[in-house]
């Protein structure tokens, strides 16, 4: 590397690691967001009574048909959509199969079915569609269970019934939708109100407690009027306890575990807030909680001008304005004032994979709706020079004017934070659009469970085998060593 590269980089190299250390805060604690007591009686006054009203209500449905006729983006996105819904009518049922100790892929199918399937019924209105999503109800209403041990599987598979009920509920067979909304009651909303060791999540503070009280929030609204008692209490919980959820986009938007992570708690951040804000008018101001708004930021400055992300904390360098992200970016944007740009959309249209290769759009729907508003005068969300968050995992970023220029990003952080790695900090380079300092980033989760065991691989005590782990302790990150660690786990950079 030439001589003045290299002094250029150890001059932004030496700032940020000054800029991380200034950025020591306390530990921020949970907010009340609102005095808001959820009971029946605030229900009965608030929820719209009519269904649709999760989403995509009526109005919703409307805008979409006008747009269909006159935006060429939402046209082909639908199209997509469509074509998902098609391929799902030759799919044989779902089943239940469990991969080590998770349903999740078996629910992020159903979600993606189910979703597609409902939307297309709507806009087409062709029996097809909607018979094939009464069978995917019935099919995961007569699993055994939905696997209750990793909530995070029954919160996702409450998401895709309780949606597909409010969707097309009105037009399903009378028997379906009594087994649908009793299997929301059995499956998700009993379990989860359970005070057992599985129910830890409660009160959790990364992105479990976005998935698992939003998944619940989305199934009592679909169930209200049936069970008014359990549905309003989980409802009054969800509002009581999201809040700790965002902890980790508080102060700055930097979100402390990683932008993987960033991507699976803000999707259900957005449609819990959405659900609510259609169905009782309100969001409950999660959107003002200080940091979240800023987050979407955070996922435009963390990706190199390789277009690879800064993969720290169990994240993929994978992702950056695909159409996941736009989607996210969109409904940002909608509250925000500004867009994601152009180009990154029109690109993110044409590398939606055919249907038989789309085994991540279980959000496509959503996304698309995201969109529908956007304003067409709004300015492309930028890219700064610097760009600077407090937290519990600190972040700086230098990205440059010119897509060949240097950019640099540092962090600091715990091993003691959730997703984390054995480090006090890393830091990530590029260079003409080339990565010269990486992360090796995450390993697949069963086969690590299989390899060193559950409890082994969740456990960020001091001398857990976790930190034998190439990817998760220091050997394999960007961090200053110079000998074998000791497991110093506690040693922070910076600290709580």
């Amino acid at each position: 590397m030439h001589k003045a590269v290299k002094r250029y980089f150890s001059c932004l190299f030496g700032i940020g690691l000054s800029l991380i250390l200034s950025l020591c805060t306390a530990t921020v604690h949970g907010q009340v967001v609102t005095d808001e007591s959820i009971s029946k009686a605030w229900l009965r006054e608030h929820l719209q009574p009519q269904t649709p009203r999760l989403i995509f209500d009526i109005e919703t449905e409307q805008l979409l048909a006008e747009k269909l006729t006159t935006d060429a983006h939402i046209q082909q996105i639908y199209q997509h959509i469509k074509a998902y819904a098609d391929y799902c009518l030759q799919l044989p049922p779902l089943t239940y199969q469990k991969r080590g100790r998770r349903l999740l892929s078996v629910s992020r199918e159903a979600l993606q079915r189910m979703l597609a399937l409902a939307m297309t019924y709507r806009m087409e209105q062709q029996p097809e569609y909607l018979h094939r999503l009464e069978a995917e109800l019935l099919t995961v209403a007569h699993f055994p269970d939905w696997n209750p041990s990793h909530f995070l599987d029954a919160a996702e598979m409450a998401t895709a019934v309780g949606l597909a009920l409010d969707w097309c509920g009105k037009d399903m067979a009378p028997d379906i939708l009594k087994a649908s909304k009793n299997a929301l009651l059995e499956k998700a909303i009993k379990p989860g109100i359970g005070i057992t060791w599985e129910n830890w999540w409660w009160v959790s503070e990364h992105n479990w407690n976005l998935v698992c009280h939003g998944g619940l929030a989305i199934a009592a609204l679909a169930i209200f009027e049936e069970e008014p008692d359990l549905a309003s209490y989980t409802l009054n919980r969800t509002v009581e306890r999201f809040p700790l959820g965002l902890l980790p986009y508080q102060p700055d938007g930097a979100y402390n575990e990683g932008p993987g992570y960033w991507f699976y708690a803000t999707n259900y951040l957005t449609l819990t807030i959405s659900a609510f804000e259609s169905a009782v008018g309100t969001g409950f101001d999660f959107l003002e909680v200080p940091g979240v708004a800023r987050s979407a930021e955070f996922s435009e400055m963390t990706a190199g001008p390789s277009g690879d992300y800064y993969n720290y904390f169990d994240a993929s360098t994978k992702g950056y304005h695909n159409f996941q992200h736009i989607g996210l970016l969109s409904w940002f944007g909608q509250r925000g004032g500004f867009r994601p740009p152009k180009e990154a959309l029109e690109q993110a249209i044409a590398d939606i994979p055919p249907p038989e290769q789309q085994s991540k759009g279980r959000f496509s729907t959503l996304y698309l709706l995201n969109l529908l508003r956007l304003s067409e005068d709004a300015p492309e969300i930028k890219r700064e020079p610097v760009w600077l968050a407090q937290g519990d995992a600190p972040l700086v970023v230098f990205a440059p004017r010119q897509p060949d220029g240097l950019y640099l990003a540092a962090k600091g952080g715990s091993a003691n934070d959730n997703h984390a790695n054995m480090d006090a900090g890393s830091f990530i380079l590029e260079w003409k659009r080339t990565r010269f300092a990486i992360d090796l980033g995450n390993q697949d989760y069963y086969e690590l469970e299989r390899t060193i065991g559950v409890d082994a691989l969740w456990n960020r005590a001091q001398n857990s085998p976790r930190w034998d782990l190439l990817t998760k302790n220091n050997f394999g990150l960007k961090s200053a060593c110079s000998h074998k660690p000791s497991k110093r786990k506690r040693v922070v950079s910076p600290s709580k």
